[in-house]
């Protein structure tokens, strides 16, 4: 038997032809037996499947390579037509219909290219590319009364084919001149690199992607190539891919995010970017991905947060210890005031303020419990307002009598993209270090504002951002320190009063929220910091998902 024979070599006439000679065998009465086995033996010798079908019966007959090449077993008491619709592949189905009907109806002799997925018991299915070509036969009134056809594998010319238009496009994402070093980088990065194009039925369909792509995917390239994110990698992940490129194609700029992803043997985060590419007339032909797996990073940084939650927790409790005591005192107060009290009325009232009391430690207890648990962040559009005024009363009872605190809040504020829990976390980070700075007293002002610029802000690129500021009247800073205040355990406080890691930790929550961490600080005059988020306006559910990553 002919192992490969070059299928796109044959003119289709050929076969078509061959298909005659078949439909010819069944209508001599003579040499009916003969024609057929010379026409099954060539069949089997070019390794081709042949298949009949009986449009007034809808019965069908197939030769054994043409149960092989569908993955269908041949021990099966009737072929009917769901049996081949369903091995095709869903991409495909509705294309090879339409292409099947037109060649019933007389338009046009069939002829089609598709995939199948073979289903091996004990085996990883397999995706296979399967071309064909087919012809009606027809009663003297025109009327369509069979079909007979032939299939042949063309995987192995697909996927050489995939290859160079693959190389061929990631050869033209970057000017001629550096093919040479891109190809390079392509295949030996050790960041997922692919890229996709939008075809003219809006999916989107890989074109290439580096062997560290290949890996995290699990699957090889030819499983790859042609077919959508939501093909390869499921609908979860796949999706969430495909609407991220959209914004990136709709925009026209780089959409850049941060995704969780269940690879399959656990969760696996990634700093990635998707980059539009254009042609000479700034028509975006196709999107560059990148994928960066931060997965230890990020748990390095989790590991970092809880430690800085736990000193920032420590200095809670440093600070809240006398009015812990002014609430035991007030309970006990109230208590002796009821135990005396002989009206009804008045013992009631007592009642009353010990409650109160009680109310205030448990509600302090709970925000100090809140603060120091070790949990998933969640991040999301919220009224960053509502967040600080719920704060106020915790943090004066952080910055003790000597600080005021002043809450100026944005009446028209817009809503932010934040995780709420680590935004109070760098509130408290910073209002502990106001207070550290104004050992005399002084205040403490928290304000939100609405951000329109049209100016680059140090990473952010111009556009509306939600602004959060504190700013205090303390010993300020000098430039010398200010230049160092972000390095991480870089601190000005005496031993065991601090570990350096507060205003390190709340650029970091900033960055990771798509944000910005600015200090102004003037010796002697105090220091003010704003933390810059991104505003939140009207998104679909995919994007927002995207946003939340």
């Amino acid at each position: 038997m002919i192992e490969h024979v070059d299928y796109h070599a044959l003119d289709i006439t050929s076969f078509t032809m061959m298909i005659g000679a078949a439909v010819r065998a069944h209508r001599s009465a003579g040499s009916a037996q003969a024609e057929a086995l010379e026409f099954d033996l060539l069949c089997n010798t070019l390794n081709v499947g042949s298949w009949e079908w009986n449009l007034r019966t809808n019965g069908f007959a197939w030769s054994p390579r043409e149960y092989e090449l569908f993955g269908i077993d041949a021990s099966l008491d009737r072929i009917v037509y769901d049996s081949w619709r369903d091995a095709i592949h869903p991409g495909d189905r509705d294309r090879v219909e339409a292409e099947l009907a037109r060649a019933i109806v007389g338009q046009a002799d069939y002829h089609s290219v598709f995939r199948v997925q073979r289903h091996v018991a004990g085996q990883v299915p397999t995706l296979h590319w399967i071309e064909g070509v087919g012809r009606v036969q027809r009663d003297e009134h025109g009327a369509a009364l069979q079909m007979h056809g032939l299939n042949w594998d063309v995987t192995a010319k697909h996927k050489a084919l995939a290859d160079l238009e693959a190389s061929r496009n990631c050869s033209n994402c970057l000017s001629h001149h550096s093919k040479n070093p891109f190809q390079a980088y392509f295949e030996q990065s050790a960041d997922c690199l692919f890229h996709i194009v939008e075809t003219a039925d809006g999916r989107l369909q890989y074109t290439a992607m580096n062997p560290s792509g290949l890996q995290h995917a699990g699957v090889p390239i030819d499983q790859i190539l042609g077919r959508t994110p939501s093909d390869v990698l499921g609908n979860e992940v796949g999706g969430a891919i495909e609407a991220g490129m959209r914004m990136a194609i709709r925009s026209g700029k780089p959409f850049v995010y941060k995704p969780t992803f269940d690879m399959g043997e656990g969760s696996v985060v990634y700093d990635a970017v998707y980059i539009p590419i254009k042609n000479e007339s700034a028509e975006i032909v196709g999107v560059l991905g990148c994928a960066r797996d931060i997965t230890a990073g990020r748990q390095m940084e989790e590991t970092l947060l809880q430690a800085q939650k736990m000193e920032a927790l420590g200095q809670l409790t440093s600070g809240t210890a006398h009015d812990f005591n002014n609430i035991l005192q007030s309970i006990s107060s109230a208590l002796d005031i009821a135990e005396y009290m002989k009206t009804p009325e008045r013992r009631e009232n007592a009642l009353v303020l010990c409650r109160n009391a009680v109310k205030c430690g448990k509600a302090l207890t709970s925000g100090l419990l809140a603060f120091s648990r070790r949990e998933e962040m969640a991040v999301g559009p919220a009224d960053l307002n509502a967040l600080v005024n719920a704060m106020a009363d915790m943090i004066r009872l952080t910055l003790g009598g000597r600080i005021e605190l002043h809450v100026e809040a944005d009446p028209l504020l817009w809503p932010a993209l934040i995780s709420e829990q680590q935004i109070e976390l760098a509130i408290i980070n910073l209002a502990v270090n106001a207070r550290d700075a104004m050992p005399e007293g002084g205040r403490l002002t928290i304000a939100t504002r609405n951000v329109h610029t049209a100016e680059v802000i140090g990473s952010l690129a111009p556009g509306e951002y939600v602004c959060l500021s504190v700013a205090d009247t303390g010993t300020g800073m000098s430039a010398d320190v200010l230049s160092k205040a972000m390095t991480p355990f870089y601190t000005t406080k005496p031993a065991g009063k601090g570990t350096g890691l507060g205003l390190s930790m709340v650029r970091s929550t900033a960055a990771g929220l798509g944000g910005e961490l600015h200090i102004a600080s003037v010796a002697g005059q105090g220091t003010a910091v704003a933390i810059y988020l991104r505003r939140v306006q009207a998104m679909s559910d995919s994007e927002l998902g995207l946003v939340r990553s």
